[in-house]
């Protein structure tokens, strides 16, 4: 199993690979910045990976795309038969607030 190739797995079969001891020494995680080094990590179909732990927490946020290149994992926490929270009126009020309270100048590109 040591040659197994999580990132090529996640890239291939669409999914999440889980891997519970990271073998890379050098690696760490992008989003809270910690060595990856034997500890839980989860591969994304984009093959980049996190710890678990950290990308946990950036699902509960309710965001589905990996932290460094934005590509989207939904269809891969569906075939886990990932439960994805229900969209409220207050959560679609408040992106509309927000939407229209930002300056112009903000907005040109």
């Amino acid at each position: 199993m040591d040659n197994f190739l999580h990132d090529t797995a996640a890239e291939k079969h669409e999914r999440l690979i889980l891997q519970q001891k990271c073998k890379t020494k050098n690696d760490t995680c992008a989003v809270c910045l910690e060595t990856l080094f034997m500890k839980s990590v989860i591969y994304l179909p984009c093959k980049h990976f996190f710890h678990s732990t950290c990308l946990n927490k950036v699902i509960d946020t309710k965001i589905y795309t990996c932290p460094l290149c934005r590509c989207n994992f939904e269809n891969s926490l569906s075939k886990l038969n990932f439960q994805f929270p229900e969209t409220s009126l207050i959560d679609t009020h408040l992106i509309y607030l927000i939407a229209i309270q930002i300056p112009d100048m903000y907005l040109s590109w």
